[in-house]
């Protein structure tokens, strides 16, 4: 394609072509060579949802995601579907917002100044709602107060419907009692466990067996075709990468944003976790609480409080010392909360209850609600306003490089004379691809079928920009050969046939128990008891095994199974032992909770049901696709 093109790289048709292509591409972010690109992107009835809208809301989600986790990457939230996730939010708020709109429902303008008084970024020093600040706000998220009232008070109605909707709903004490003592049950179990590692010495593959197995799974020794590009980046961040930004700039951006750089109250806490979950045994609760106590005291007396956490705690931050970063309000439970909230910076806390268990709680730091340092924000600014500036250079330089390639120049010498940084992306698959790259899956496949030493045809869509790339190597699907992979093989091989000889053996422990009741005294001498487990799977000792879980559960009494359960590690014989039922004091210490989170359920499905039943009977159509990819 490039080399008919190059023949006529100077006519006025071709750049226009490619000018059409470059404006396309630069619209939103999403490639359409569709010649009229609609600017809705869905219709629900009547109403439909335009592209700004949706670019709007979904930028704000986007904002959102990245202030609770700001590692995210772009790929993190394509592969998290976030696109359509918020283009289904907004369908069912316009979905819910025709059917208020049915009812007679509205939102009278006192609920809803009252609504915007209560958003505290809107409020002065005193917690008071501060006119001038809702007006300088929203300037600087480029909405008007009208257009952000309308958004408030659709709000507001949807959920105005949705209550409507989940009225019915109800839990009664006693259902919701019951429903607690079937899910916190726990049961122990005796089991005999046949390890398959036990009969690995029995397995003695031949050349033949080998060869067979080697072929029969030959799909777990494929190496999948491999790149190597050269490549160019054509961002704003690219761009704007070494551009100078004044520091009056600078300045004069922070003053009319201010707002724009608050930040909410929020602390720095270390944590000690003892599990003991709301459905936990007396005596788990007990232990766990012995535990927390003892950990307590070792730290008043001065013990180092992350090495403890290190040491004893039991929660995914104990690696770290305990360390749970910063954090602001409503994202932690509310016990949790306010025992860090209340506490002093350097002040360690009793310990705490909460739905996980126990927790001893040390505040590194504490912040109060402000506005962020024009020195802090500094650097941030000058990329913000040096990537607006690199976004006007993104669309003539990506001309300018495709007239050069086209032209017949390569890749490394237009990048050289451009100043633009050549990378090298090293090798990778189809797989790995997206991940390295950011480019969609269509890209992809163009990268993979571009021979090698060319020129990909056509700038490829990355977040912000485009990628020109030129294909350095390309290696084709191949499979690594037997003499190669043959100790994998042949330690696959004898695991496989030690599982089977290990179910053999769980199989004539069960005839033996069959025959005369009992076990053979081999199995018998074996027998272990399990800790205490619940209906998700997981079994201490034995692993994820929901059979061996079911068949315990459904267990009337306390006779062998007579049946041989396979396990991640082998098979089990087993049968049920303890049944330990929640009492009375642990049903008291979640009621209220309990009944709050099987109500909310119900209203879920209510609103599930009559969402799914509207569906059916209302237009969805999906006009511009391109936008979600």
């Amino acid at each position: 394609m490039l080399d008919s093109i190059r023949q006529n790289a100077q006519s006025w048709g071709v750049k226009i072509a490619f000018g059409l292509i470059i404006i396309v591409f630069v619209f939103w972010g999403v490639g359409s060579m569709d010649n009229q690109p609609s600017n809705v992107v869905a219709k629900v009835g009547k109403t439909s949802i335009t592209v700004n809208a949706f670019a709007r809301e979904y930028e704000q989600q986007v904002e959102l995601v990245r202030a609770q986790f700001p590692d995210v990457t772009s790929e993190d939230l394509k592969q998290a579907g976030l696109k359509m996730r918020v283009l289904n939010q907004m369908i069912s708020e316009v979905l819910l917002v025709q059917q208020a709109e049915k009812q007679g429902l509205e939102v009278s303008p006192a609920e809803l100044k009252l609504r915007i008084a209560e958003i505290p970024v809107f409020n002065d020093a005193d917690g008071n709602f501060d006119g001038e600040r809702y007006k300088q706000v929203l300037a600087a998220q480029g909405t008007t107060p009208g257009a952000y009232e309308d958004k408030i008070r659709r709000s507001m109605l949807a959920q105005k419907m949705r209550d409507f909707i989940t009225m019915p709903a109800a839990v009664t004490a006693e259902e919701a009692k019951a429903m607690f003592l079937y899910s916190a049950e726990r049961r122990s179990m005796d089991y005999v466990l046949f390890a398959a590692e036990n009969y690995l010495d029995q397995v003695k593959p031949g050349e033949e067996q080998i060869s067979a197995f080697y072929k029969q799974n030959i799909e777990n020794y494929k190496v999948p075709p491999r790149v190597t590009l050269q490549y160019v980046m054509i961002t704003p961040a690219a761009l704007a990468d070494g551009a100078s930004v004044s520091d009056d700039r600078i300045a004069a951006y922070y003053e009319d944003n201010k707002e724009s750089f608050r930040q909410e109250e929020r602390v720095h806490a270390r944590h000690i976790l003892v599990l003991a979950d709301a459905g936990a045994s007396e005596e788990k609760v007990a232990a766990a609480e012995k535990k927390i106590n003892e950990l307590y005291e070792r730290i008043r007396k001065g013990a180092d409080f992350a090495k403890v956490a290190k040491e004893a705690s039991e929660g995914p931050s104990a690696p770290l010392g305990g360390d749970l970063g910063w954090f602001g309000r409503g994202q932690m439970v509310p016990e949790f909360e306010q025992a860090a909230f209340a506490a002093a910076a350097g002040q360690v806390t009793a310990p705490v209850r909460t739905q996980f268990g126990f927790h001893i709680i040390k505040v590194e730091e504490k912040e109060n609600a402000r506005i962020r340092t024009l020195d802090e924000v500094h650097d941030e600014i000058s990329h913000r306003l040096a990537e607006e500036a690199a976004l006007e250079k993104v669309t003539p330089t990506l001309d300018a490089a495709l007239e050069a390639l086209l032209a017949g120049e390569d890749l490394p010498a237009v990048a050289e004379r451009m100043h633009l940084s050549l990378r090298d992306s090293g090798q990778f698959t189809r797989a790995q691809a997206t991940g390295l790259l950011g480019v969609e899956p269509a890209s992809v496949e163009l990268i993979f079928t571009t021979p090698e030493g060319s020129v990909i045809d056509t700038p490829m869509e990355v977040e912000g920009g485009y990628m020109l790339a030129k294909v350095v190597s390309s290696k084709e699907e191949t499979y690594r050969e037997l003499d190669v992979v043959k100790a994998d093989v042949i330690a696959r091989l004898k695991q496989q046939e030690a599982m089977k000889l290990a179910a053999d053996a769980a199989r004539e422990a069960v005839a033996a128990l069959k025959n005369d009741g009992s076990l053979p005294q081999s199995a018998a001498a074996r027998v272990k008891r399990s800790e205490p487990f619940g209906r998700q799977g997981f079994i201490p000792g034995v692993g994820q095994a929901p059979d061996v879980t079911s068949a315990i559960f459904k267990a009337a009494d306390d006779a062998w199974i007579a049946e041989a359960f396979q396990t991640p590690t082998g098979a089990v014989v087993a049968k049920r032992a303890a049944v330990l039922t929640p009492d009375e004091t642990q049903w008291a210490q979640v009621k209220d909770r309990f009944v709050d989170a099987m109500l909310q359920s119900k209203r879920e499905e209510l609103y599930r049901a009559y969402m799914q039943d509207l569906l059916t009977k209302t237009k969805v159509e999906l006009v511009n696709n391109k936008i979600l990819e």
